[in-house]
């Protein structure tokens, strides 16, 4: 939504109902009060004070200060004593990241990727993550990763590679390049056909803190796999997306 529209937004906005469940108040509140700050507000504006806040959404203060230090950590909003909350510069949102739905619009979307190697290792991916089709190579060279797009990370992933594959290529390639893309370096081409698997999720205690995202925060949760000409499995990937940095966009049949 254009920030130009502020005024109309403010005017026809709904507030969604907080419910007590299994996702605290606080993360509810801080998920709505995030969509506001990204579609309704400028840098340098004042936010409601905590007594508004805490009426609109029938709320504690606690609650509403619960939420609003989630805000501040995601370098959203800033909190001064007499001064109140304050919006800083917007985030980088949705449009910058498209998931996609063709090998050539995955590499191309990629190519401003930013890799970092948190770990590698020779390991057999588990089986809960192993497709129905395909039979498994000898052995597979796990990798960790994080990607940013201009410094800021958008994914954690957990990538299983046919380790012949991997030999086969300069190992440095796998630290500047996405996986995909070191792939599609050989010739012939491994790949021969793909699947992936969406879910919206919660963020895992530990990929929370390489995202950047509060605990509980929602993740698109991909799980991609690959396989050759032979129908072997030679790249899984379990990957997760910030919630508030992708899109992703789908023809329909009509």
């Amino acid at each position: 939504m254009p920030r130009t529209a502020r005024s109309t937004a403010a005017a026809t906005a709904v507030t969604p109902a907080l419910r007590k469940g299994p996702i605290p108040l606080y993360v509810q509140l801080a998920d709505a009060l995030r969509r506001r700050v990204v579609e309704r507000y400028r840098a340098g504006e004042r936010f409601p004070t905590v007594e508004q806040l805490a009426t609109e959404f029938a709320v504690a203060h606690v609650t509403v200060r619960q939420a609003l230090a989630l805000l501040e950590k995601e370098g959203l909003v800033e909190r001064a004593r007499g001064r109140g909350t304050t919006v800083l510069e917007a985030p980088v949102t949705a449009s910058r990241f498209h998931l996609s739905t063709s090998l050539d619009e995955l590499i191309d979307s990629t190519r401003d990727t930013e890799p970092r190697l948190l770990e590698t290792a020779l390991a057999m991916p588990p089986a809960d993550l192993v497709p129905a089709t395909g039979t498994l190579a000898p052995r597979y060279r796990y990798m960790r990763r994080v990607h940013a797009i201009g410094g800021q990370p958008y994914a954690v992933l957990r990538l299983y590679v046919d380790d012949r594959l991997y030999r086969a290529l300069p190992a440095a390639l796998f630290e500047r390049e996405t996986v995909v893309c070191a792939l599609k370096r050989l010739r012939p081409s491994p790949i021969h056909s793909g699947r992936q698997h969406v879910t919206v999720e919660r963020v895992a205690a530990d990929d929370a803190p390489w995202l950047g995202v509060p605990h509980d925060a929602p993740v698109a949760r991909i799980r991609r796999h690959f396989l050759d000409r032979k129908g072997t499995l030679i790249y899984l990937g379990d990957i997760v997306y910030r919630g508030d940095f992708v899109s992703w966009e789908m023809d329909l049949d009509v």
